[in-house]
């Protein structure tokens, strides 16, 4: 949903006599899940909560309605207790039935002395769909964007309290996601035949080579345009086809079947692998590495 750079942006509140004005990259009709998020933190951990951030999509200005979640951090004061953790699956049981768009809420829960630590490999329990759904670590991606144009929704914004990333750890990232987990999906024969996957896989691969170019993150349809001015015309077909797929746009595939498409990807995922290899003088881990 666009709306024009003057209109008014609607607010969330923090609790009685207060209230946060939203970025402008947040679309309006959001606000009721967040305003309830909101509400739901101050009403279970009063004074406990020290800051609400959103990353992803969202900074990132690349939201798509059809498909982005709403990436989260929520950081708290004190010990994350196991009494903590029953509160927040109810509360996100509960906010799961005020607004369907609480159902994207997917994020992570942080303690502040964690992070003020520097100890940013540490396991977060972690939403996923709008669900308590275990532990996770944050990203280094997601760490990057939150420091870099991270939206503060309650608390100071993300880069005044979390430390700077040091590149070689967002490196080592990248290397894995390349080496470990996509190298061996150009493999598969019938993973591809997915619209989904192909968008993926192509759009996911042109943000790690803008990420390693660019020392930077940025969204989506951004990736796509900056490959589409980097990469050869050869792929520039199926980049568009990623980008179709992404944003929704109605209208027939850009190729003639399925199976031809799923083996330019193939091809795709390959070729990324080696041109971020040898351009960034990587060393990629394979699958069967310790």
């Amino acid at each position: 949903m666009s709306r024009p750079d003057n209109a008014e942006v609607p607010g969330i509140s923090d609790g009685p006599g207060h209230n946060i004005e939203l970025d402008s990259r947040i679309p309006a009709h959001l606000c009721l899940a967040l305003g309830a998020y909101v509400d739901a933190l101050h009403e279970a951990f009063p004074e406990r909560v020290y800051a609400l951030s959103l990353y992803g999509s969202l900074a990132l200005g690349g939201f798509v309605e059809r498909t982005s979640d709403i990436d989260f951090l929520t950081v708290m004061v004190g010990h994350i207790s196991e009494d903590d953790q029953v509160a927040i699956k109810a509360l996100h049981q509960s906010l799961r039935r005020v607004d369907r768009w609480a159902t994207r809420l997917d994020g992570e829960y942080a303690e502040l002395d964690q992070i003020e630590a520097g100890e940013l490999d540490t396991p977060c329990l972690f939403v996923a769909d709008g669900s308590l759904a275990g532990r996770r670590e944050v990203s280094k991606a997601g760490w990057l964007t939150l420091v870099q144009c991270g939206i503060s929704v309650i608390g100071p914004e993300p880069a005044a309290f979390i430390p700077d990333v040091p590149w070689v750890d967002v490196e080592q990232e990248m290397c894995y996601n390349l080496g470990v987990y996509w190298a061996p999906k150009a493999a598969s024969r019938w993973l591809f035949l997915s619209s989904t996957w192909v968008a993926f896989a192509v759009l996911t691969l042109c943000r790690i080579f803008y990420t390693m170019d660019r020392h930077a993150v940025t969204s989506k349809p951004a990736v796509a345009e900056y490959a589409l001015g980097i990469l050869p015309a050869e792929w520039h077909r199926l980049i568009h086809e990623a980008l179709r797929v992404q944003t929704g746009e109605l209208g027939p595939s850009l190729y003639m079947s399925r199976v031809a498409r799923a083996s330019e990807t193939r091809r795709f995922i390959r070729a990324m692998v080696q041109l971020c290899g040898e351009r960034f003088l990587l060393r990629l881990p394979t699958p069967t590495d310790p």
